[in-house]
Order: C-alpha cells, then structure tokens, then sequence
C-alpha cells in the first residue's frame, strides 16, 4: 500500500512539471495571444489612413540666375545715388562690355563709403578678439572650466560678426560697382541723358549702349555633373500668371570663378516681359518624370540613419517596407522602389507606427 501511494505521488509531481514546464515555453499561446491582440487594436485604430499609391508626373529642377542684356539697345543706368564726377567715352565711342563708361562720387557716395569702411575695420577687430576669446573657452570647455552654453554663446558671436563682415564687404563690392559705370555689353555709346557734375539717382538712366540682335538673358547655373543644358526648356520668374518658358541657346565652354556654367537664354517674345539690365532667375527643367508611382510626404518615415519605409495594410495588422524615394514636388513624393500601384499605403500615422515596439509585431519586407 506503501508503494502504491508512493507512485502515485510521484505520477502527480511529472504532471506537473511538465504542465509548468509547458506553459512557460509556449512558443504560440500568450505571446501571439498578445500579439494579434495588439494588431487588431492597430487596424482599428481611427488616427491612421490608408490610400493607394497615385500616378504624377514630377520635373527635376535646377535654379539659374542672370541678367537680361539686350544686342540692339542696352540702358546705362546708376546703381546707387551721387554726382557724375567724369564721363571717360565720347559720344559715338564704341566701347566693350567691362569698359568703365563714367565715374559716381559726391558727398553721398563719399560718406557712404567711409561709414562702409569704417564697419569694417571695427567689425574685423570685433571678430579677432571674438575668435581669442573662442579659443580659450573652447580649451576650458575641454577641460570643464567653461560650461557648453558659456562656449555656445561665443560661437554665436562669432558667427553674427562673420555675417555682419560679410555683408559689410558685399555692400563695399556693390559700392564700388556703382562708383565704376562700366558697360554690360560691346557696342556703341550713345544718347548720353547727363553731364560732369550732375546729380543722378539709383536707377536713372544716363545714356545707352547700341547693338544689333535682340534680348537675351546671359546667365549663371549649377547643374548635377555630366547634364547637358544645350536645348533645355527654362521659365522665367515673373509676375505673371504663369512663369514664362524660354531656351538654353548656348553654353558658354568656360565656367565662371565660382564654377557655375554660363548660359545664354532666348526666346521669340522676351522683350515683351523683360528689359535690358533687369536681373532675372528661373529654373531650368533637367528631366521629367511623368505618371509615376507617389505617395504624400505624410506616408513616408525615416529612420535614424535617413533610410525611408512606408507601411502597407496586410490582413494581419499593418507591415514596414523599405522604398527608394525619387523627386518630389508640392506635397508628393516619387517612389522608384518598394511599392505596387495595388498597395494600400498608410498616409496618416505612419510615424505612430514606426515609433512602436513594430519587432514583436511587424514583419520587416527588405
């Protein structure tokens, strides 16, 4: 009787171990429970939108800056207020472009020019001591004798008076090139409107330069190495309802100091919206990509290293997918990779979902 109670005993101890043993190495009972308990509350979830990808039609852009000059008749106009105090070309003179036409001085061209000089010698002092006083609180700062908002208040100080030298030193250039009236172009000079000694305001107009041809905007871009500009279609930025479109004509073989690529820009009625000495910008269209796949920039999310996922609606909850991103454009982004035109797309919560713990629930698509 001994023995039997015994085994018995035994048999209910094996039981239960092995129901123990069975309930804390469940590989699909609580934690799919939870996990599918989890993704339903996802699905139901008012916060996110989904919507199928769109078809639109994207341009790769560049920006481009110049200045319209004109081949039959080009404006001398002054660049800043003062007095003409020489004329150095005679009526009828061919002159070329660059050849210094007059000269503006004055006591308002005088001033303004000591007041811009004296700036900047005390803006050069104010940055040396700036600069001293950087170093040394950069070396405290390394051996925590100087706190980082003590080192980040000087670095703003130095970085104001940069930008106050440097706009201080752009006003001299611009100074400087209203002092010297040269001319934007080859031609001949002619219709002088002014004399030695008289005053002239910004903007006058003090003879004109005449030339054969038409208008033409003379301009400065930077395009992704190895494009070809020749024959591309640029808009003009003006005041109109719609920017107007014009074309690269040439493209001069020398770049400028700055490594910009000169351009020369036409088209059939520019001097119906331009004048000779305006200054200009636009864009110039590099490609186009039309009807391709895109998603709102709402649905795309990026991680700590700027790679982009989307989300797509599956019937088990919501799953993370890597894109490749193109152009984008007005809201839209183009996507090169990682999606069908059947894909239903999350567009709003996207975020939400990436910041939640997605490895218990989300199966990465690579």
């Amino acid at each position: 009787m001994k023995r039997k109670t015994n085994a018995i005993l035994i048999g209910l101890g094996i039981f239960s171990a092995l129901a123990f043993f069975s309930l804390s190495i469940d590989p699909a009972g609580s934690q799919a429970a939870n996990q599918k308990t989890e993704e339903s509350k996802l699905k139901e979830s008012d916060l996110m939108q989904t919507a199928l990808p769109q078809r639109r039609n994207f341009n790769a852009t560049r920006a481009w800056f110049g200045q319209v000059k004109s081949l039959n008749k080009i404006y001398l106009k002054t660049l800043a207020d003062g007095r003409i105090v020489s004329i150095k070309r005679e009526e009828g003179e061919k002159v070329k472009a660059g050849d210094e036409i007059m000269t503006l001085g004055g006591p308002m061209v005088e001033n303004r020019l000591q007041v811009l000089q004296r700036q900047s010698k005390n803006l050069k002092k104010q940055l040396l001591r700036a600069r001293k006083l950087r170093n040394l609180k950069q070396a405290a700062a390394k051996q925590q004798m100087a706190s980082i908002d003590e080192l980040n208040q000087v670095l703003g100080l130095c970085d104001r008076l940069q930008n106050e030298l440097d706009n201080n030193r752009q006003n001299l250039l611009q100074l400087e090139s209203a002092i010297h009236i040269k001319a934007l172009d080859n031609g001949i000079f002619t219709l002088r409107r002014v004399a030695v000694g008289q005053d002239v305001a910004q903007g006058e107009i003090l003879a004109e330069i005449i030339t054969p041809g038409q208008i033409y905007i003379g301009a400065t871009c930077f395009p992704p190495e190895g494009t070809t500009l020749t024959g591309k279609t640029v808009f003009i930025n003006r005041n109109t309802e719609k920017p107007v479109p014009a074309t690269i004509t040439t493209v001069l073989p020398q770049r400028t100091a700055a490594g910009a690529q000169a351009l020369r820009i036409t088209a059939a009625a520019l001097n119906q919206y331009l004048q000779p000495g305006e200054t200009v910008s636009g864009t110039v269209i590099l490609a186009q990509h039309q009807k391709v796949l895109a998603l709102p920039e709402s649905a795309i999310v990026r991680d700590e290293k700027d790679s982009t996922f989307i989300f797509t609606r599956q019937k088990s909850g919501f799953k993370k997918r890597k894109v490749t991103t193109g152009l984008s454009d007005k809201g839209w982004v183009e996507i090169v990779s990682g999606i069908t035109a059947t894909d239903e797309i999350v567009i709003s919560g996207a975020y939400e979902l990436f910041y939640q713990n997605f490895n218990k629930i989300y199966k990465v698509v690579d």
